[in-house]
């Protein structure tokens, strides 16, 4: 699993779609940032491993799913 997250943030990465600016500070850039928009470094730690967690938890089901799927194709045409 973890294999296939390094893959999904290399290809993510590949087109420019996510970087590696991550402000494990508390640093929060919004456009409309006020004083209120601040955000603490260990909810930031926290918030990052719940996102990975829960990412992994999403590959399993869609691969356990697909399997689902593949396996009730190959049973209608055998």
């Amino acid at each position: 699993m973890a294999q296939g997250l390094e893959a999904l943030t290399s290809y993510l990465r590949e087109r420019q779609l996510i970087d590696d600016a991550l402000f494990i500070d508390g640093t929060k850039i919004l456009a409309d940032a006020n004083k209120y928009s601040f955000v603490w470094k260990k909810s930031t730690i926290r918030y990052d491993q719940m996102n990975r967690e829960n990412t992994l938890a999403l590959m399993t089901e869609l691969k356990e799913a697909y399997s689902r799927r593949v396996r009730s194709q190959l049973q209608s045409i055998g």
